[in-house]
């Protein structure tokens, strides 16, 4: 037969005013969910400056060529006209903390996947101008990205959010 709980009761006042500062900074947890933010933004902007982390696949020969024949350097995944990077925010609220885009290409770069044409059997893609200065195209049945996570944390990252945590239950 189970016996009744014995309970100890604390009653120290430099426990309860503790517990009450605790309470009070776990109340609205914004200032921090900010700084998370913040901290995931930077993770990002940082992984396509480096072009990934691990290394993303390196672009196919024929995007590097596309690229170099418009001007872009063909060395740089994820920064052929800098929309990509502008577009990455970052928001924050009293439970949350979120680092993001909302550019349509967004998912196919960060998970990767295939191309198809909506209408018709080939994607139109253009490959610079001929010598009077008309578009020229590539057909292509399909195109392949592969996945290069640029909405990624790193290990440093995740040790920064740690020490943003510790340090708003310190102040």
């Amino acid at each position: 037969m189970p016996r009744d709980l014995i309970e100890i009761e604390v009653k120290n006042d430099q426990i309860t005013k503790a517990l009450q500062e605790l309470q009070s900074k776990t109340d609205n947890l914004e200032p921090l969910m900010i700084d998370i933010s913040e901290i995931m933004k930077d993770a990002v902007l940082q992984n396509i400056r480096v072009g990934g982390n691990p290394e993303w696949p390196k672009l196919s020969p024929m995007t590097r060529n596309l690229k170099e024949n418009k001007g872009f350097n063909p060395n740089a995944i994820l920064q052929q006209e800098g929309r990509l990077k502008a577009s990455i925010t970052h928001k924050a609220g009293k439970d949350f903390a979120v680092a993001g885009t909302n550019i349509p290409y967004g998912p196919i770069h960060q998970f990767g996947g295939e191309i198809k044409p909506k209408k018709g059997k080939f994607l139109y893609v253009p490959s610079g101008k001929d010598k009077k200065g008309k578009t020229q195209f590539i057909r292509l049945k399909k195109a392949v990205i592969p996945a290069r996570p640029f909405l990624k944390l790193q290990e440093s990252d995740e040790r920064d959010i740690t020490n943003a945590i510790k340090n708003y239950l310190k102040s």
